[in-house]
């Protein structure tokens, strides 16, 4: 049995911890023909939650992160195998 892999994004400019890549590059405004650079868009305004630890993520990754996690405490208590 494995446990829950968490892999974070952090920002540098904001601090702001992502759960993905894909979010993590959805947040940011790049260019560099202005100053500053990188500005970062709010996580809200893009559809994404935080989760138990204050990672964003989708709405859909957080039900996913949640259900994984009472699987394993099932698997845990002695209840069925999680693959």
């Amino acid at each position: 049995m494995t446990d829950l892999q968490k892999i974070h994004n952090g920002c540098a400019v904001c601090h702001a911890q992502s759960g993905s890549l894909k979010a993590f590059d959805k947040h940011q405004d790049v260019d560099y023909a202005r100053s500053p650079a990188v500005m970062c868009r709010t996580p809200e305004g893009l559809g994404l939650v935080q989760d138990g630890h204050g990672v964003w993520v989708t709405p859909q990754r957080l039900a996913h992160n949640r259900r994984r996690a009472e699987q394993l405490q099932m698997a845990r208590s002695g209840g069925h195998t999680v693959s």
